[in-house]
């Protein structure tokens, strides 16, 4: 017979793990309520647990799309583009999104755009340098980055 070892939780025990869950690293609302759900709370005492954690500033939307950006772009080398895909599946606003996106130094990502189009092209050596271009642009655009970086950051065809 198989025993139902689902803990059941007290508004309290909720709230302490939703702090806990909240402090380890920045959340949207969508995350929080997911969490919230998987604790076993519904209706009225999960919108309680929701309030309580905007309320003690455990859960910003704002803070949230910041750090996403800073870190998608510093550790993975994501594009814009990309980005902002990834801050829309996690159903963060476009107020917020483009929030995050400000947090982008313009030098910083031109710097990571041509960083990225020299590794690429020097990856497609030994292909002719119409497809050798190609490649960079569509390793570019994979990444995240607009077109016009993609295609201004390929290097001209070599003579």
């Amino acid at each position: 017979m198989a025993w139902n070892s689902k803990k059941v939780f007290t508004l309290e025990d909720g709230r302490t793990a939703l702090e806990r869950y909240c402090a380890y690293q920045e959340r949207c609302q969508r995350e929080v309520q997911t969490k919230i759900a998987s604790l076993g709370f519904r209706g009225d005492a999960a919108d309680q647990l929701l309030l309580d954690a905007f309320a003690a500033d455990w859960v910003s939307e704002e803070r949230f799309a910041r750090a996403y950006a800073r870190g998608k772009f510093r550790s993975l080398g994501w594009g814009r583009i990309k980005i902002t895909h990834g801050l829309r599946a996690k159903g963060v606003s476009a107020a917020c999104v483009a929030l995050g996106l400000s947090e982008l130094d313009p030098e910083e990502y031109e710097a990571a755009a041509r960083a990225r189009g020299a590794k690429e092209w020097e990856a497609a050596s030994g292909v002719p340098a119409a497809q050798r271009r190609y490649k960079v642009e569509q390793a570019l655009y994979q990444r995240g980055f607009e077109s016009e970086w993609a295609r201004e950051t390929a290097p001209e065809r070599e003579v």
